[in-house]
């Protein structure tokens, strides 16, 4: 193309999604202007180098889940909703049971003579080395068991494509990013629609 001359190229677009969207008919491109082609833009014709774009669509009614595929994602996600909460659940239960033995070895020590002797009231400060090690090891455990619960609830939302994301919106109340990184505290199930 020499100086002057327009290159038939597309340099406007209209992004659509035909899920949603059937194209019935658009303006006409600037390729079809054959002395806009050759002459460019503006020119005598269209006083400005910039053209309008247009469409006009049918909007179609957007994809849904039957029946069996909705229920079969509710059950999927309650499934592993109710799995991770049982898991957190005996995790917290096996460390109250620990932290009792603890507080309970720490308040009883014996004496060289076998009595037990009740430790004198502290004062302010910090808490004892055990309990120390017991609350890091405590937050390790749960943080570990919330970062596999994470990967297996990204795992799961590999799967669901785009009709099965926005029911996952409209019938547990989040996005399924806000479940992946908050799991069941991110979830209001619709009861209405169970």
């Amino acid at each position: 193309a020499g100086k002057g001359v327009m290159a038939a190229w597309k340099l406007d677009h209209v992004a659509f999604t035909t899920r949603t969207f059937r194209p019935l008919a658009f303006w006409s491109t600037l390729e079809s202007d054959q002395e806009s082609l050759n002459s460019g833009l503006p020119n005598y014709h269209i006083p400005s180098d910039h053209l309008p774009i247009g469409g006009l669509f049918e909007v179609l009614p957007p994809p849904t889940l039957d029946e069996q595929q909705r229920i079969s994602l509710l059950n999927n996600v309650q499934s592993m909703s109710t799995s991770q909460s049982t898991e957190l659940d005996d995790i917290e239960m096996s460390f109250a049971e620990e932290l009792k033995a603890i507080e309970a070895h720490i308040a009883t020590p014996s004496t060289a003579s076998g009595t037990a002797v009740l430790p004198k009231k502290k004062k302010k400060g910090p808490p004892p080395k055990e309990i120390i090690e017991f609350m890091r090891r405590k937050r390790s455990s749960v943080k570990e068991t919330k970062a596999r619960h994470v990967i297996a609830r990204k795992s799961l939302a590999t799967t669901l494509d785009e009709v099965y994301r926005l029911a996952f919106s409209k019938f547990l109340g989040c996005s399924v990013s806000q479940w992946i990184e908050r799991g069941n505290a991110a979830l209001s199930i619709n009861k209405e629609i169970q």
